[in-house]
């Protein structure tokens, strides 16, 4: 999907992705030896380090001083940049980050929010074109994890992270028109424990609550939600292109969405159905929209067209756009 504006848009993966107004730099990155096996953080615990800076962008006196990603467009409506979601499956093997980024560079997605990981602690890490934050189990288990991969031009303008669980992982950068708040979420599955899904809900309605209601909001991730096609009750939350049938995440989510002025950006937006999907089953024919990107509801005229496509270069369920 391409989207443009101030901050949008656009599905990838087994999600979507969305596409903003694309700036002055171009990708470029350094290179990490072995995905599969990243150097351990400096610290593992939230609470001796709740927000970790950009090393990289401070001035001598200790003043930030990064870049802002350039999100006007320009007048032959070109230049977009893409943001996505995408569920990789594991990125756990040798090999599976430098894959990951060659395609996120052959979609030229400049901002991603990876779920399942399945890299332990929090770290950062560069390989080929892309710079990734991620936040895993503490316990040192190769399950769940979430991660943000950025381009250069979005690395540069990364303010701070906050790595807040092995299910949510918080960024912030700096833009034209003032800052991006951007959550990477990976919901427990619809047959979880009810109290799982309470605790993941609540610890993203924190998040979403202190953010500064004058940022740009991206929620990327998968949320294992169908949303169904009737908008009563959700009628700013949810568009007039649901698919499926509601099941208890998807009524978990649409309320999320309501309660924060929130609303899932795809299903704005006519398409195939084929371009709906974003989770292929083992079986080769059931497929799913799992993966949503959430948007500000103020920043809605922004975005322009949403879709999911297959991606070939890694060996994952999912479809990337």
């Amino acid at each position: 999907m391409v989207g443009r504006f101030p901050g949008e848009l656009l599905p990838a993966n087994s999600t979507c992705t969305a596409a903003v107004p694309d700036g002055r730099y171009r990708n470029t990155g350094e290179v990490v030896r072995r995905a599969s096996n990243p150097p351990p953080p400096t610290s593992n615990t939230l609470a001796t380090n709740p927000c970790i800076r950009n090393p990289n962008r401070t001035d001598l006196t200790g003043n930030m001083t990064c870049d802002r990603m350039d999100l006007r467009v320009k007048p032959n409506g070109t230049e977009m940049f893409r943001v996505a979601t995408w569920n990789v499956l594991s990125m756990n093997r040798e090999g599976s980050a430098e894959l990951v980024a060659n395609e996120l560079t052959r979609l030229s997605i400049t901002v991603a929010g990876l779920t399942e990981v399945r890299w332990p602690g929090t770290g950062t890490h560069t390989t080929n074109d892309y710079s990734f934050l991620w936040s895993g189990r503490e316990d040192g288990q190769h399950r769940q994890g979430v991660a943000l991969g950025l381009a250069l031009s979005a690395s540069r303008a990364l303010v701070y992270w906050k790595p807040v669980s092995n299910r949510l992982l918080l960024a912030r950068l700096r833009h034209t028109f003032g800052m991006i708040s951007v959550i990477v979420a990976y919901a427990p599955t619809d047959m979880a424990d009810d109290e799982e899904k309470d605790e993941f809900y609540t610890q993203l309605a924190a998040l979403v609550s202190d953010i500064s209601r004058h940022d740009i909001i991206w929620i990327l991730g998968e949320f294992n939600a169908t949303t169904g096609t009737d908008r009563t009750g959700f009628e700013t939350a949810l568009g007039s292109h649901g698919n499926q049938t509601r099941n208890n995440n998807g009524s978990r989510l649409l309320e999320f969405c309501s309660n924060h002025s929130l609303r899932t950006e795809r299903s704005f937006f006519p398409h195939k159905t084929i371009h709906c999907m974003t989770w292929i089953s083992n079986d080769g024919h059931t497929r799913k929209e799992l993966d949503h990107i959430l948007t500000s509801q103020r920043w809605h005229t922004s975005t322009d067209v949403f879709t999911a496509v297959q991606c070939w270069e890694v060996l994952t369920t999912d479809s990337l756009p």
